[in-house]
């Protein structure tokens, strides 16, 4: 049984992962220019450490590629 604390944790970690897909797919689009790009990097790489911070110890994907692959897996 999962407690509302884990629950809420595994909410917050889907919103964190789903942001840093979110920026991978526009990046890849063009949907950002110059100075844009070294602002959405910052934002990217603490989002980056936020997780891997609260993972303890368990792997988090550097990038959307590798975090849809663990999803896959995850579903099979």
């Amino acid at each position: 049984r999962v407690d509302r604390r884990q629950r809420q944790m595994c909410i917050r970690d889907r919103f964190y992962a789903n942001v840093l897909q979110l920026i991978d797919v526009s990046v890849r689009r063009g949907a950002w220019e110059g100075t844009e790009l070294a602002l959405l990097a910052q934002i990217r790489e603490e989002v980056v450490i936020k997780l891997k911070n609260w993972s303890n110890g368990i792997d988090v994907p550097e990038s959307s590629k590798e975090l849809s692959e663990k999803n896959k897996n995850e579903k099979s």
